[in-house]
């Protein structure tokens, strides 16, 4: 037996080998195959994922894009439509000293007999050009930079759609108009512009306020309170108070509208119609001292004239020969004929139904109708063919019930004096206290015509509904709990 030779360090050692007599591998490695098939494979991996993200971050930009353009637009549409409504004189194009440093004047846009001036400018001054616009009253200047990034070969335009007499529309794109024109209104003003990055484009339109004018030729809201002053119009109720239709605020003073305190009336406008009024800064217009809404917020407009003003009172009837007010206590009415009353008309007995047959109710010292029962119009016997009342009072104050209901229509015709403006209160005096109070109660009341106080305030009170078709007054009142329509 040969013994097996000794390692350096003296011992005896064996090799290892495995149990089934091969070999193991150093290490695991690829084959040249699977290392080509990778080589090959990786590239187009990588290169789809690489597309994958660039083509989100293109989507991303360009969502940015269009967002902030689709900002721009609701920015400029947000004024451009106010404006116009506002104008009382358009100018396409223009060369006014309101803006036109920065760029080139596109619309000029002027308020209140030129006391302000609204230009729309194109700028290309700056690294992007913009659609700009700049407010100019009373000697200062501010600027709103609209719309950013427009396409410098689509500049924007500005496009009138101007119907002369009534005839078909014609598209202008320069010249001078007046708002309200009979014998050219304006039908539309259009704002295009084009943005450079997407190319997108966004077109706004407005219309400027154009009013059906009554006879006087001036215009005509629901409510339209002449006052100039502070609390021309103040609600110190529960109930709300809706206009079916533009409120118009002359006065141009902070705090023209009030809202008192402790209260929660609301005062808005149906339809998203405007509340308008005479103050340079609108937003200073409204005073609430307590949690009432009024909505929308007031926005800017010219002065308007009382529309009635022109407009010829009733002639005077002869004295009556006998009383015009007849009691029947068998059926507690008393029912009241048209004419002159020289005294103020009789105050009925309480609780006592009032019937008023139709024409015109001249009144030299008001009427007190506060104790009354329910009042209401008829036909008169001698006119079959007229309806409804006008209460033209030269002196004192108008009350209606305040427990019970009324229910009377304006004139429709007299010979007497003709009734397109569908008066049926006219309060012609100008003493102080001679106030028109509308009432509700029960059921609720209706006052079917227009009431005109040019000179005087109007109230409302008690706790049913009430609906007046017009409101013209030197100042309003809402101290009602039940709620008010108007229009």
């Amino acid at each position: 037996m040969v013994p097996t030779p000794r390692s350096k360090r003296g011992g005896w050692c064996r090799r290892w080998r495995p149990p089934d007599g091969r070999r193991q591998k150093a290490e695991d490695g690829f084959t040249l195959i699977e290392l080509l098939i990778v080589l090959l494979i990786l590239p187009i991996v990588i290169g789809g994922v690489t597309v994958a993200i660039i083509t989100s971050l293109q989507d991303q930009q360009n969502l940015a894009g269009q967002l902030e353009n689709s900002s721009g637009a609701q920015g400029a549409s947000a004024f451009f439509v106010r404006d116009v409504q506002s104008a009382t004189t358009i100018t396409v194009p223009s060369s006014t000293s309101c803006g036109i440093s920065r760029g080139t004047q596109l619309l000029v846009l002027q308020w209140n007999n030129s006391a302000v001036t609204v230009s729309y400018e194109y700028n290309t001054s700056g690294t992007k050009p913009a659609l700009v616009r700049s407010f100019c009253a009373a000697g200062s200047e501010s600027d709103t930079y609209l719309s950013l990034d427009l396409d410098p070969a689509h500049p924007p335009t500005v496009t009138v759609s101007v119907c002369p007499n009534g005839g078909p529309c014609q598209q202008e794109t320069s010249g001078t108009w007046t708002a309200g024109s009979a014998t050219s209104p304006i039908d539309t003003v259009e704002l295009t512009a084009t943005y450079a990055g997407s190319g997108s484009v966004f077109s706004v339109t407005a219309t400027p306020r154009q009013w059906s004018p009554p006879p006087g030729g001036s215009p005509v809201s629901p409510l339209l309170v002449l006052g100039a002053g502070r609390a021309a119009l103040s609600d110190s109720a529960t109930g709300n108070v809706l206009v079916n239709g533009p409120l118009t605020m002359d006065s141009s003073v902070n705090g023209s509208i009030t809202m008192t305190p402790s209260e929660t009336g609301n005062l808005s406008t149906s339809n998203g119609n405007p509340i308008y009024v005479a103050n340079l800064n609108p937003s200073k217009a409204v005073r609430n001292r307590g949690s009432g809404i009024v909505n929308p917020q007031p926005s800017y407009s010219p002065s308007t004239p009382d529309p009635f003003g022109g407009v010829n009172s009733p002639s005077k009837p002869a004295p009556p020969t006998q009383p015009l007010c007849v009691d029947d206590s068998m059926t507690d009415i008393e029912t009241c004929s048209p004419g002159l009353y020289t005294s103020a008309l009789p105050a009925p007995a309480a609780g006592h139904a009032v019937s008023f047959e139709s024409g015109v109710y001249y009144l030299t010292s008001g009427m007190d109708l506060s104790n009354a029962g329910s009042v209401t119009d008829t036909s008169n016997p001698s006119d079959p063919s007229s309806s409804g009342v006008l209460f033209y009072v030269t002196a004192g104050g108008v009350s209606f019930p305040s427990a019970n209901t009324v229910s009377l229509t304006s004139l429709a015709s007299s010979s007497q004096f003709p009734n397109p403006q569908n008066l049926i209160v006219w309060q012609a005096s100008s003493a102080p206290g001679d106030s028109v109070t509308l009432t509700s109660a029960g059921a609720g009341s209706s006052y079917a015509g227009a009431v005109y106080a040019p000179n005087e305030q109007v109230m409302f009170s008690d706790s049913g509904p009430l609906a007046v078709t017009r409101v013209i007054a030197q100042s309003a009142h809402f101290a009602q709990s039940g709620s008010v329509t108007i229009g």
